[in-house]
């Protein structure tokens, strides 16, 4: 993970050849396997860190994939609902900051944006109907009433380093832990280049004119269902002025007066990492 950014949490590349995504209509004959269970903002998992393989009656649950030869589905308990016994409820966000796998972070992350999908989807959003069928070989779904076709829906957001000299660009998010600051990032408008957005965005948010923006890197980001697209841009011009709505504050750091930085395994943390800390 230290040098290719396709192989950070939640992107499947990280699973290589042992995994394969299946859709809604592969056929499941029902056998024991892995489970992604959802428990209010918590993913269940085992006292060792796995997912479990526990028995959960006649709940069927969505197919996610074959992973290492097991069958992995995902299902979201109610909040009243007991957890199996032995199971352990950990935040998917706050897992971050503590990989001891990153595989089955990305396999949990995989699971919770398929049960996004799914519970968003139960009505067609353009007559309202109920009458929703899987499109063959996809996650996207048909309206059996007004044919209108559903696809799953990632919204792209781009997040940057501003360099200027040794110093580079950090804002902090209203409520963030004491002293976090991260990348400035924003979601794409319609009509809008990436590169426009992260120009925009950094312009937006601290008055910070930048040039030079140029793509690095990508993250699938599962909350709830995000492509991080990450960029680095030189200072143009500007004084920094925080719009107050969207941050707390923006600062120009250096390696020398770094503030809590973002968990390693976040684009965040591998941009700062190679490009700000490393100078690359």
């Amino acid at each position: 993970m230290q040098g290719d950014p396709r192989l950070l949490p939640f992107n499947c590349e990280l699973l290589g050849e042992g995994f394969r995504s299946l859709t809604p209509d592969a056929v499941d004959d029902g056998a024991p396997g892995l489970w992604v269970i959802l428990h209010g903002d918590t993913v269940l998992l085992t006292a060792a860190g796995q997912l479990p393989d526990v028995e959960l009656g006649d709940v069927q649950g969505v197919i996610v994939g074959d992973w290492d030869g097991r069958r992995v589905r995902a299902v979201r308990l109610p909040d009243s609902a007991v957890p199996p016994a032995g199971l352990v409820g950990r935040p998917l966000r706050a897992w971050l900051g503590e990989i001891e796998d990153p595989r089955t972070l990305t396999v949990a992350g995989l699971g919770a944006q398929i049960l996004h999908w799914e519970a968003h989807t139960s009505l067609c959003s353009k007559c309202g109907s109920t009458d929703m069928t899987y499109y063959p070989g996809t996650r996207g779904k048909t309206c059996s009433s007004c044919g209108w076709a559903h696809y799953p829906l990632v919204l792209p957001c781009t997040i940057v380093l501003v360099r200027r000299g040794a110093e580079f660009l950090l804002g902090r998010g209203i409520g963030w832990p004491e002293d976090r600051y991260s990348l400035i990032a924003g979601f794409v408008d319609m009509g809008e280049s990436l590169d426009a957005c992260a120009a925009r965005e950094v312009q937006e948010e601290t008055g910070i004119v930048v040039a030079n923006v140029r793509y690095v890197a990508s993250q699938s980001w599962p909350f709830p269902a995000q492509l991080m697209i990450g960029f680095v841009a030189d200072y143009a011009d500007g004084e920094i002025r925080v719009d107050e709505a969207e941050l707390e504050d923006a600062r120009w750091f250096t390696p020398a007066t770094l503030p809590a930085l973002p968990p390693v395994g976040t684009i965040s943390r591998f941009i700062i990492d190679r490009y700000a800390l490393k100078s690359a």
